[in-house]
């Protein structure tokens, strides 16, 4: 869900090595393959001046372009929360006033209460995938917009089946993703739904149950390249 400009500082030593999948999936790129995908602008306008109806509650929302975050020019507080993730952000003064946007994520420290969540899925669900992503965000894309379809546009560029696909989360908004690998991964500390679609729950996160995971394929890969190989060397 993260931007990419974010992703590549945690992936530094590799970033020029690896496939992009940011922003929930809207922004795609894999060396030379670029693709993105975005709002109608006229329903984008229409969420934001309807998530601004709750600026009074505490929340706040930012939206998203590729290598871009945007940043209501009168939340410094929340701004340096953005800068925080390692984003590039934008502070402007009217938000309404963007257009090409890919993602929009609502905001607020102590959370999202499910009011405000089942409010906004019965206002937008139609045009839109409305989806809880973390503690504290709420976010919005094109419909079918989403990781599960980004991973699927990357599967077919780099001809990766299936089959041969591990895809790992933590909440509602991997659900789309993980169903588009046979080995959907949920990690120990994800949301209940996301655990309920998974092909399997690992380790949380705080005991890198992602690495711990990785290692495991990885390992488990050798070997069968040690048995094709031994395979080889008797029919030679």
């Amino acid at each position: 869900g993260r931007q990419k400009v974010s992703i590549r500082k945690v992936f530094e030593p590799i970033q020029n090595e690896i496939a992009y999948l940011a922003d929930n999936g809207t922004d795609i790129v894999a060396g030379d393959f670029v693709q993105s995908m975005k709002f109608e602008d006229e329903d984008y306008v229409g969420l934001a001046r309807d998530l601004e109806t709750l600026n009074d509650r505490g929340f706040t929302y930012m939206p998203c372009m590729a290598d871009w975050n945007f940043v209501d020019a009168a939340r410094e507080d929340y701004y340096q929360v953005v800068l925080s993730y390692g984003c590039q952000a934008k502070k402007v003064p009217d938000l309404t006033a963007l257009r090409g946007i890919s993602k929009v994520s609502l905001y607020h420290k102590d959370g999202i209460p499910e009011d405000v969540e089942q409010m906004m899925k019965e206002h937008w669900s139609d045009k839109m995938d409305v989806c809880i992503s973390g503690s504290c965000y709420l976010d919005f894309s094109g419909k079918d917009c989403n990781k599960g379809r980004g991973l699927a546009i990357l599967q077919e560029h780099l001809g990766i089946t299936y089959e041969e696909t591990a895809a790992f989360g933590n909440a509602d908004n991997d659900i789309s993703m993980i169903l588009q690998a046979k080995y959907g991964y949920a990690v120990g500390n994800a949301s209940e739904d996301l655990k309920k679609a998974a092909f399997e729950v690992i380790g949380p996160v705080q005991q890198d149950g992602v690495l711990m995971k990785l290692k495991e394929i990885l390992a488990e890969m050798g070997k069968e390249g040690q048995a094709d190989e031994s395979d080889d060397s008797r029919i030679q």
